[in-house]
């Protein structure tokens, strides 16, 4: 009974742990006036609570592949993530993605604006 016990109390951690953090592949894409045109890629994404981390790769409108780390909260449906580590070497990149307004050009996944020093990228991003 004892084995029996600890056996389920083992599942219930290992499934409370595995229901509390969640990791989906989201097809992006990023738009930019300067540098990057055009690049599209994907963001491999975790959300646990609030919380928004992980791992970015975009290949650019001339083949080269842009990396970067994702930290950053939800609530809802919106987003706030700081784009860390580009190696394209922008710096204070921070996304506000949310969903597009019903009146836009795209109408289903993320879209937003991510700041940056001396630059915006728009960004669109689909779970």
């Amino acid at each position: 009974m004892k084995k029996l016990s600890i056996a389920t109390a083992l599942c219930l951690v290992a499934y409370a742990t595995s229901a509390a953090a969640e990791t989906k592949i989201w097809q992006v894409t990023e738009e930019t006036d300067a540098g990057i045109k055009y690049g599209q890629g994907s963001w491999k994404v975790t959300k646990d609570g609030d919380k928004v981390s992980g791992t970015a790769e975009i290949m650019d409108d001339v083949g080269n592949v842009v990396t970067y780390k994702l930290d950053g909260t939800f609530a809802g449906t919106n987003y706030t993530v700081n784009l860390v580590d580009r190696s394209d070497k922008r710096k204070g990149c921070v996304w506000n993605g949310h969903i597009p307004s019903p009146s836009g050009v795209q109408t289903k996944g993320l879209a937003g604006w991510a700041q940056c020093e001396g630059v915006k990228i728009i960004i669109r991003a689909y779970d």
